[in-house]
């Protein structure tokens, strides 16, 4: 159950993700950040997908801590959506811990929903905002 609810969103969600809009320069500079959102994300999917939950802890914890955009001036609102994203992949990890697949899952939903509405609202028209 867990294997076709997230690989059908997890695709859709790291394709979004992946491409930047040429000429279009984010508001600051998160792309490092963003590539170790994407590692991550993808690494939890794939544990899920096998029913590795344990696996898939660590990288949930390094987004639990990832800031973004670390030392710069950040639009207003985003450290708020930052903050969000961070006390989301926070509780995906310890649902990971927690041995709780279908919670683990709608936290990684969640999470990624947080990806797109970020996206949506800094990059209008960008990859996510499409």
């Amino acid at each position: 159950m867990v294997r076709s609810f997230l690989s059908p969103l997890l695709v859709v969600a790291l394709a979004a993700c992946a491409r930047d809009v040429p000429g279009s320069p984010p508001p600051f500079d998160v792309r490092p950040a963003m590539a170790a959102v994407r590692e991550d994300a993808a690494q939890i999917a794939r544990h899920l997908d096998s029913a590795a939950l344990a696996d898939a802890i660590l990288p949930a914890r390094r987004l639990a801590e990832l800031r973004l955009a670390p030392g710069l001036a950040a639009p207003p609102g985003f450290r708020e959506l930052e903050q969000d994203f961070r006390a989301v992949a926070a509780d995906l990890a310890n649902a990971l811990e927690a041995e709780d697949g279908a919670a683990a899952a709608r936290s990684l939903d969640g999470l990624l929903a947080r990806c797109a509405a970020c996206h949506a609202r800094f990059r209008p028209g960008g990859a996510a905002g499409r």
